[in-house]
């Protein structure tokens, strides 16, 4: 079995990155796996106290990974640069990569289920990853969806990614081909494929149009006038180009980040308390339980689409917008 390395951006949230490094070690294929970490450079002095316990951790901290490569950015990248920053740097060396945010705490069998999948799939061209977790968009933040008493395959195909995925160079790639502005634009003006991701996601549809087409570049999934494969960017690969991420029934990663330190959301979630203390599958191992054909959650889109659908007004407003862009083009 190929072990893939880890990546993980940081910059100041000290209690989350600690966190997140003691829950890897917790993993018995920690001493197999590589790790790659990012420390960004505060942009601001209200950063610097927490930087400076991040750099002091490391520094001081003896890793039980079998090599540790750290990286100290000397300016400010920003999120969106410091995350295709190491993810590049793992994929000079490897053919895959697991990528985490330093708020994710995972469980002890985490590595061994994007070890095995990503081994196991590594030829199924549907398959572009691995998501360690079962939320989904639920208006007033992630929503886990608990199963109890998991019978029949313990995994599903899904086309939403959250936190936590392992992915291959070559999906890579091809996501960030997805990114280039042409690809994007190209996207918004042929007919058949806007209504191919209408007919998947009208959340979709309208979020592509606002966030991608017609929004400001500054806006995400845009950074200083490039896109970033962020979630939405993989969201909408999957949808036109008919391809999955698998997760896990029961998840194997808790995000912390919802309590309102991140670079995007500045507010707690409503439902954190819930969130962070949803069970997490705390076995030792992981075994690939796929007894029939896998198969596609699409009660979650449909979620998805119930709590982020737009009113009529602002969908009319988008549309007009989408109407503007295709005239200019």
């Amino acid at each position: 079995m190929e072990y893939a390395p880890i990546t993980i951006t940081t910059l100041n949230r000290y209690e989350h990155f600690v966190r997140c490094i003691q829950s890897l070690e917790n993993n018995g294929l920690a001493k197999e796996t590589e790790l790659f970490i990012s420390v960004d450079f505060p942009p601001s002095d209200k950063y610097k106290e927490g930087y400076q316990k991040i750099m002091s951790f490391l520094k001081e901290k003896q890793f039980k990974f079998k090599k540790t490569h750290i990286f100290y950015q000397r300016e400010n990248k920003g999120t969106m640069e410091n995350y295709i920053f190491i993810m590049n740097e793992a994929f000079k060396k490897f053919d895959r990569a697991i990528f985490l945010e330093d708020d994710n705490e995972v469980a002890p069998c985490f590595l061994e289920f994007c070890d095995k999948g990503l081994d196991t799939f590594e030829n199924d061209k549907d398959i572009v990853g691995f998501n360690a977790s079962n939320y989904v968009w639920c208006g007033t933040g992630y929503e886990p969806k608990i199963k109890k008493n998991v019978e029949g395959n313990n995994v599903k195909k899904r086309q939403l990614l959250f936190h936590a995925y392992a992915t291959w160079k070559e999906s890579w790639i091809q996501i960030c081909q997805y990114c280039q502005e042409d690809k994007i634009y190209s996207i918004g003006k042929n007919r058949k494929l806007m209504s191919k991701l209408h007919k998947k996601s009208k959340a979709f549809f309208y979020e592509f149009i606002d966030a991608a087409l017609t929004s400001h570049k500054s806006k995400l999934p845009w950074s200083n006038n490039k896109l970033y494969p962020i979630d939405l960017i993989w969201d909408i690969f999957m949808m036109l180009e008919d391809k999955y991420i698998i997760y896990p029934v029961i998840s194997q990663v808790r995000d912390w980040g919802i309590d309102g330190s991140g670079a995007n959301y500045k507010e707690k979630f409503e439902n954190m308390d819930q969130i962070v203390s949803t069970p997490i599958d705390g076995s030792r191992n992981f075994q690939f339980q796929v007894e029939d054909e896998i198969e596609i959650d699409k009660e979650e889109i449909q979620l998805h689409d119930k709590y982020k659908f737009t009113s009529i007004r602002v969908k009319l407003i988008k549309l007009f917008k989408y109407a503007l862009f295709l005239l200019k083009e």
